[in-house]
């Protein structure tokens, strides 16, 4: 969790050129740090996470492990306490496979 204890954002990947080696993450992977981006930018600490989903700092933790397979839908529900939420479109090209989204929370939404 470097990014959080630094509070830099984790980039987000660039345009895809010619001569460049392209790599791809999973769905999850790409969830989780656009999880870990929404905490930076709106200043939220793993407690008060872990406040708003009602769980204990363990499952934050878990959460937002690269490494542990999480379950999609508590990451939506994550972004959703931020105020954010999750698009995922299929694609026919291949570098877009998973393409996945981050979708600020509109004001008037129902």
């Amino acid at each position: 969790f470097s990014a959080l204890k630094e509070k830099k954002p984790i980039p987000l990947p660039s345009k895809v050129s010619k001569n460049r080696t392209v790599i791809t993450f999973p769905v999850l992977v790409v969830s989780k740090i656009y999880l870990v981006n929404s905490m930076i930018e709106k200043r939220i600490q793993k407690t008060e996470l872990a406040k708003r989903l009602d769980c204990h700092m363990q499952q934050v933790d878990r959460l937002l492990d690269f490494s542990h397979a999480s379950k999609i839908e508590r990451i939506e529900e994550a972004l959703k306490v931020l105020g954010r939420g999750l698009e995922l479109r299929p694609s026919d090209h291949i570098l877009d496979s998973f393409s996945v989204g981050m979708l600020k929370k509109e004001k008037n939404a129902i």
